[in-house]
């Protein structure tokens, strides 16, 4: 289990601490795990959406006019090294939904 997911189980269990009506610990546990469950999948779908988003800003940087000017090598360059970035983050991103998924964890 991640650290962030751990830290998640932390905060629900005293949320429920502090309830109005107590649980038993079976429901207690039941309610633990399906809020980490959601907020792992709500973190994943983020991820994905970061990684597309990402991926488009690449494709605009390539496509933007700048990229092909051929009096400003500096203008290329630097939309080159946009491109670059966001692909840099988009895999970066995407590395980290692809770890959790191999080492067994939530996000």
């Amino acid at each position: 289990m991640s650290d962030s997911s751990e830290h998640l189980r932390k905060v629900v269990s005293r949320v429920l601490d502090t309830s109005i009506s107590p649980l038993s610990a079976e429901h207690r546990e039941e309610v633990v795990e399906r809020v980490v469950a959601l907020v792992a999948e709500e973190a994943e779908r983020e991820r994905s959406r970061a990684v597309r988003l990402c991926l488009k800003r690449a494709d605009l940087w390539k496509k933007t006019p700048a990229a092909d000017h051929p009096d400003s090598p500096e203008a290329r360059a630097e939309t080159r090294a946009r491109q670059n970035e966001a692909r840099v983050l988009a895999d970066l991103i995407a590395s980290r939904l692809e770890g959790d998924r191999f080492l067994g964890e939530s996000p």
